[in-house]
């Protein structure tokens, strides 16, 4: 299965796109921000199907988009809380994305 982005014309497969969040990155605190994002992404898409498929409105992107930066900052934020200093780059790392 491809996944083809429409405003750079790249094309992403599936099975490495499966590869990198199995495998990870280079630095620790990538991989699992990557992982969170890619696992925040799977259920929002899930969860936007399931209300499309009961006949609820739909979210534009742009509201999708900000619910899971949200989640993701707030996810961030309470791991640098309670554990140790293991997750302070995280949030570093997070706004530093673009």
């Amino acid at each position: 299965m491809a996944l083809k982005n429409k405003g750079r014309g790249e094309v992403y497969k599936w099975d490495r796109v499966h590869r990198i969040v199995e495998k990870g990155l280079h630095k620790w605190s990538s991989t699992v921000l990557l992982r969170y994002c890619f696992q925040a992404v799977a259920y929002a898409l899930w969860h936007e199907r399931n209300v499309r498929r009961v006949g609820e409105a739909s979210q534009p992107a742009t509201c999708l988009i900000a619910r899971l930066d949200k989640l993701i900052r707030n996810r961030i934020s309470s791991l640098r809380r309670r554990v140790g200093g293991k997750y302070e780059k995280m949030m570093e790392a997070w706004f530093n994305r673009g």
